[in-house]
């Protein structure tokens, strides 16, 4: 299955709607870039990343407006970023978290599309009788049954400690 990144201009990169990567905005940087070499062949525009990586053949593709890759290393995430930046864009994974920098911890957030997915159920207590005294998103972890959660950056990350 994977994780993916994702170099994206929307909020949240899944999202229907929001600001694109034009496929031409795409190639004209891949033209641009001596580390990139394009797969003619490829319905998605996807390039070969010519760069030192732990996988023997590290790629990027364009789909839908955003470029993406599956399973990256710490290189491959600084070449995401450097396109990013060129592209006034940002690296985002699959559940929302923004890299600042190539490592893998140095992320912020973490979002899911409003009105969707447990933050939303969370937000609304969800029927939790450990949480109905609190007000949605208050700060500091709360109890309820078998986890534990805690609310960081605005109700934005979520951990749960399974027990």
């Amino acid at each position: 299955m994977g994780y993916d990144l994702h170099i994206t201009r929307k909020k949240f990169w899944a999202d229907p709607d929001g600001p694109i990567i034009t496929a031409d905005e795409w190639l004209a940087y891949v033209a641009t870039d001596p580390q990139l070499q394009l797969d003619l062949n490829s319905q998605r525009h996807a390039v070969k990343l010519l760069i030192e990586s732990e996988h023997a053949e590290a790629w990027l593709a364009w789909f839908q407006g955003d470029v993406y890759t599956k399973d990256p290393d710490e290189r491959i995430l600084a070449k995401m970023l450097e396109i990013a930046k060129t592209l006034n864009a940002r690296v985002q994974g699959d559940d929302g978290e923004i890299y600042r920098s190539a490592n893998f911890e140095d992320f912020f957030g973490g979002i899911e599309p409003e009105g969707t997915g447990m933050l939303a159920a969370l937000r609304g207590h969800a029927g939790c009788p450990a949480m109905r005294d609190q007000p949605p998103c208050s700060p500091g972890p709360a109890r309820c049954g078998v986890f534990e959660l805690a609310w960081v950056i605005g109700c934005r990350t979520l951990t749960m400690n399974f027990r």
